[in-house]
Order: C-alpha cells, then structure tokens, then sequence
C-alpha cells in the first residue's frame, strides 16, 4: 500500500505543481476531496496535465466498462453525465487517486475534483492516515 501511496504522491504533487499557476486547490468537506474551478480557456491545458498523471478515463458513454470501485465514486458525484469524466491512477489497487472533471451548465467553467479511493481491503486507520497524508500534499507549500 505505502508503494501505491507514494505512485499517488508522484502524480498529485505533480498536478499541483503543474497548475500552481492556473489553480486554487480547496478542501471540499461534502465530497473529501480537493477542489479547483476553472474556465474555458484554461480547460486544454490542465486536461493535459491531467493526462500525464491518471492512468485511465471514463465518461457516460463507456459507464459499462466502470470497475465497480471506480463506478461508486462516480455514483458518490451523482453519477457520470455529458461532457463529465471520472479519471484514476490505477484502478483495482488498494489506494487510487481520481479525478472528476466536471463541466458546468453556463458552458463557461470546469470544476476538477481530486480524492483518493480508500479500498475496503485497507485497514481503517491505515485509511484515515493515508487521507491525512493525502491532505497535506495540497495544503503544505
């Protein structure tokens, strides 16, 4: 697990360097993750981003495909709609981080959601430690 957590690491630490100059990260306490709005026109440039760090993507036409881990974060959002996508690490470890990226209805602004997939195999307070951890890379500068 510690090496899944540190692959997680690499990858939101990167996010968060890579957008330092685009993003405000927020702890958002109804959903437990990071949060960040965006407009339009910064859109391509942090889907770029995105990319090099999240290893698989879905959106409403590939729901089917959804291992059932992923599928409920997607459901926890209210479900994947059009132009929404739900992007992870590496879906089936113990520990996955994910992005929701999540287009607004005004056609204008993005919100993108970063958290971390605790799986039932992983003890409770080995969860609850790696969420503090996971924490701290956004808010420690």
């Amino acid at each position: 697990m510690r090496n899944e957590l540190a692959e997680i690491e690499v990858c939101c630490k990167s996010i968060i360097e890579n957008t330092s100059e685009l993003l405000n990260w927020e702890w958002d306490d109804y959903i437990g993750a990071f949060l960040a709005t965006f407009g339009q026109q910064e859109a391509e440039a942090i889907e770029a981003i995105c990319d090099q760090c999240f290893m698989s993507r879905w959106d409403a036409a590939a729901l089917g495909d959804i291992p059932a881990d992923v599928m409920a974060v997607a459901e926890s959002l209210g479900g994947l709609r059009n132009r929404q996508q739900l992007m992870v690490t590496a879906p089936g470890d113990s520990l996955t981080a994910y992005g929701a990226w999540w287009p607004w209805g005004d056609g204008k602004t993005i919100s993108l959601r970063i958290g971390l997939i605790i799986h039932g195999k992983v003890p409770e307070h080995a969860g609850a430690e790696f969420t503090q951890e996971f924490r701290e890379w956004f808010t420690t500068k």
